[in-house]
């Protein structure tokens, strides 16, 4: 014999199923959720940085995605920001923690391998010329110098890939470049900078 279930009001208690509840207690997860993910008001000081949070697929999975989500094709500077602050439209956190796992259309899984291989590139050059201590810097940066990080190493990383001389006054218009296209050099280049050293060796 099951248990009748009631939502208890203020003044009365009303009999409910179980779905009931389930999407009672679903609408206040979100609600508390939007409350944790508000951005204050002043964001000149550090950049927008949104919260993880989980969205529970028809299948009872979770992801940090929402179902059928599109890994976007964009031009670098854009996955950048994607990447270590997340997309406040969509309310999905950082992109970096996004794996195959979580992207089931046609051809993503590929667009994130090659943004992972391009945003790897640019942090290890970050760590390397100190720019930043580990992923956690750039949650803490400014907007100015999360701009002057993706400069800094977005150039160096394109001297690299195309040996073509890149500075501040072209970067505007070398930053257009979609990722995917920096992405498909970087195994290519990984492979000779390791047979080189192997070389040297």
């Amino acid at each position: 014999m099951s248990r009748r279930q009631f939502i208890v009001t203020q003044h009365s208690a009303i009999p409910a199923t179980r779905d009931d509840i389930v999407q009672i207690v679903g609408s206040m997860i979100s609600q508390l959720t939007a409350i944790s993910t508000v951005v204050p008001a002043n964001t000149n000081a550090t950049p927008n940085v949104i919260t993880s949070q989980y969205f529970n697929w028809e299948n009872g999975s979770m992801h940090p995605v929402p179902e059928k989500f599109k890994f976007p094709k964009c031009n670098t500077k854009s996955l950048f920001e994607l990447w270590y602050k997340g997309n406040p439209s969509l309310n999905i956190g950082p992109y970096r923690i996004i794996t195959s796992a979580d992207l089931e259309e046609p051809g993503c899984a590929t667009s994130l391998s090659r943004a992972r291989s391009v945003m790897g590139q640019m942090h290890s050059i970050a760590v390397a010329e100190k720019k930043v201590l580990n992923l956690k810097s750039y949650k803490s940066m400014s907007n100015n110098e999360f701009d002057a990080v993706f400069n800094y190493t977005y150039i160096i990383l394109y001297k690299r890939l195309y040996s073509i001389d890149c500075d501040e006054h072209n970067l505007h218009n070398i930053g257009k470049l979609i990722y995917t296209t920096l992405g498909k050099k970087v195994p290519k280049y990984v492979h000779n900078t390791l047979n080189k050293e192997m070389v040297e060796e």
